[in-house]
């Protein structure tokens, strides 16, 4: 099968006739009159807001343990709120101290008690001494004698 020129040429223009008007449309409805929204580009905040479930961890935290009392219970009265962001020396948490002070009490009456009794005991202590001493004063005056 033998194709002549003639017929080459027409449809090379023809292609080229069908490229041309393509890029014409497209050319007209990419730059001019086009539907596309726009916006014009500002500088601001771009802000993301994220919805999920988890637990999230401070960078800088500290580990707050209760103090060790044997054979007392340990309540607390106040507490700063959750989420409280505190600084060195801001108040985080009292506890009850009724019981502890209660005890300091009994064990103070204690102590009174017990130097009380060993005032007493010097006391007598001493009085015994003098006594001893008195009397070996009179036997060595008897023996002078």
């Amino acid at each position: 099968m033998r194709i002549s020129w003639k017929s080459k040429s027409t449809r090379f223009f023809g292609l080229l006739g069908v490229i041309v008007i393509a890029a014409v449309l497209v050319w007209k409805f990419s730059f001019h009159g086009s539907t596309l929204p726009s916006f014009e580009v500002q500088q601001s905040e771009f802000l993301i807001p994220i919805t999920t479930a988890g637990e999230l961890r401070a960078v800088h935290s500290i580990s707050i343990t209760v103090p060790r009392a044997r054979g007392y219970s340990v309540r607390i009265t106040r507490l700063v709120p959750e989420g409280t962001t505190v600084k060195k020396g801001d108040f985080l948490v009292q506890f009850d101290t009724s019981e502890i002070t209660e005890t300091i009490k009994k064990r103070e009456n204690a102590l009174k008690n017990v130097n009380a009794e060993l005032n007493k005991l010097k006391a007598n202590i001493e009085s015994t001494q003098k006594d001893l001493e008195s009397q070996w004063e009179m036997q060595r005056y008897s023996y002078e004698q």
